[in-house]
Protein backbone atom coordinates (compact mmCIF):
# COMPACT_ATOMS: atom_id res chain seq x y z
CA UNK A 1 0.00 0.00 0.00
CA UNK A 2 1.26 3.26 -1.17
CA UNK A 3 1.61 6.51 1.41
CA UNK A 4 2.52 9.93 1.61
CA UNK A 5 4.03 11.53 3.89
CA UNK A 6 1.13 13.64 4.99
CA UNK A 7 -1.19 10.23 5.00
CA UNK A 8 1.58 8.76 7.80
CA UNK A 9 1.63 12.01 9.89
CA UNK A 10 -2.32 12.62 9.52
CA UNK A 11 -2.33 8.78 10.67
CA UNK A 12 0.43 9.13 13.42
CA UNK A 13 -1.73 12.25 14.30
CA UNK A 14 -4.86 10.49 15.17
CA UNK A 15 -3.05 7.43 16.54
CA UNK A 16 -1.61 10.53 19.18
CA UNK A 17 -5.36 12.30 19.53
CA UNK A 18 -6.76 8.51 20.45
CA UNK A 19 -3.78 7.31 22.83
CA UNK A 20 -4.79 10.36 25.19
CA UNK A 21 -8.18 9.77 24.87
CA UNK A 22 -8.12 6.25 25.62
CA UNK A 23 -6.15 7.28 28.37
CA UNK A 24 -7.51 9.75 30.23
CA UNK A 25 -11.06 7.75 29.79
CA UNK A 26 -9.53 5.18 31.77
CA UNK A 27 -8.45 7.82 34.12
CA UNK A 28 -11.90 8.86 34.55
CA UNK A 29 -13.69 6.28 34.48
CA UNK A 30 -11.56 4.49 37.46
CA UNK A 31 -11.73 7.34 39.62
CA UNK A 32 -14.93 8.98 38.45
CA UNK A 33 -17.60 9.32 41.30
CA UNK A 34 -19.14 12.53 40.40
CA UNK A 35 -19.44 15.12 37.66
CA UNK A 36 -16.53 16.93 39.28
CA UNK A 37 -13.78 15.12 38.13
CA UNK A 38 -14.16 15.78 34.61
CA UNK A 39 -12.16 19.01 35.20
CA UNK A 40 -9.43 16.99 35.73
CA UNK A 41 -9.93 15.33 32.13
CA UNK A 42 -10.63 18.36 29.57
CA UNK A 43 -10.65 15.83 26.12
CA UNK A 44 -13.17 13.42 28.14
CA UNK A 45 -15.27 16.68 29.89
CA UNK A 46 -15.71 18.30 25.99
CA UNK A 47 -17.29 14.90 24.60
CA UNK A 48 -19.14 14.78 27.77
CA UNK A 49 -20.67 17.96 27.65
CA UNK A 50 -21.02 17.67 23.40
CA UNK A 51 -23.09 14.03 23.38
CA UNK A 52 -24.39 13.86 26.94
CA UNK A 53 -27.54 16.30 26.14
CA UNK A 54 -30.95 16.36 26.47
CA UNK A 55 -33.82 16.80 23.35
CA UNK A 56 -35.51 19.91 25.13
CA UNK A 57 -38.93 19.15 23.50
CA UNK A 58 -40.57 16.03 22.49
CA UNK A 59 -41.76 17.09 19.08
CA UNK A 60 -38.17 14.34 17.78
CA UNK A 61 -40.33 11.74 19.60
CA UNK A 62 -44.07 13.68 18.28
CA UNK A 63 -42.34 12.98 14.61
CA UNK A 64 -41.49 9.49 15.06
CA UNK A 65 -44.65 8.48 16.02
CA UNK A 66 -46.22 9.99 13.00
CA UNK A 67 -44.20 8.61 11.11
CA UNK A 68 -45.21 5.09 12.95
CA UNK A 69 -48.28 5.67 11.92
CA UNK A 70 -47.56 6.04 7.81
CA UNK A 71 -45.34 2.88 8.57
CA UNK A 72 -47.77 0.52 10.09
CA UNK A 73 -50.61 0.85 7.83
CA UNK A 74 -54.08 -1.15 7.77
CA UNK A 75 -52.38 -3.15 5.08
CA UNK A 76 -48.99 -4.20 7.15
CA UNK A 77 -51.02 -5.03 10.29
CA UNK A 78 -48.96 -8.41 10.39
CA UNK A 79 -45.09 -6.69 10.64
CA UNK A 80 -43.06 -7.77 13.83
CA UNK A 81 -42.21 -6.12 15.86
CA UNK A 82 -38.50 -6.44 14.72
CA UNK A 83 -39.90 -5.73 11.03
CA UNK A 84 -41.81 -2.61 12.03
CA UNK A 85 -38.63 -1.04 14.01
CA UNK A 86 -35.99 -1.51 10.88
CA UNK A 87 -38.91 -0.43 8.42
CA UNK A 88 -39.28 3.16 10.78
CA UNK A 89 -35.70 3.58 11.45
CA UNK A 90 -35.02 3.11 7.56
CA UNK A 91 -37.79 5.34 6.65
CA UNK A 92 -36.52 7.94 9.71
CA UNK A 93 -33.03 7.91 7.94
CA UNK A 94 -33.55 8.16 4.45
CA UNK A 95 -32.76 11.82 4.56
CA UNK A 96 -29.19 10.33 6.19
CA UNK A 97 -28.39 8.27 3.19
CA UNK A 98 -27.89 11.32 0.79
CA UNK A 99 -24.84 12.63 2.61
Amino acid sequence: MYQTRSTVVYLNRWQVVWNTLDSEMNGYLSDAKNREYLHKYPTTKRLFLKNNITIPSSAPVERLFSLGNLVLTPKRNKLTDARFEKLLLMHYNKDFADL
